[in-house]
């Protein structure tokens, strides 16, 4: 069996990572050997102390950057334009 590819992660904010974590996780070519969050203290500390959340980071922009991603590959699968803002989705 040939070696495993040694994986490190930098950044774990977005939620995409974790299903890539557990398909690592389940597989016998590579292994998790580090991880790094360069913003956890931000996190940490705006969690702790009750601060807003903001910038980047923040869930208005997440939502905005989640809904032009999801507008795209609609776009790109259907072939026509879809418009902003989507339709709330239900939840399953």
């Amino acid at each position: 069996m040939a070696e495993k590819i040694r994986v490190g992660i930098l950044g774990l904010s977005h939620n995409h990572i974790w299903g890539n974590l557990n398909d690592l996780a389940a597989s016998d070519k590579g292994v998790l050997v580090g991880a790094a969050e360069p913003i956890s203290d931000y996190f940490l500390d705006h969690i702790l102390t009750g601060k807003p959340i903001t910038g980047l980071c923040s869930p208005e922009v997440g939502l905005m950057a989640q809904q032009t991603l999801e507008a795209g590959i609609h776009s790109a699968a259907e072939g026509r334009t879809i418009s902003l803002p989507l339709p709330a989705a239900p939840l399953v």
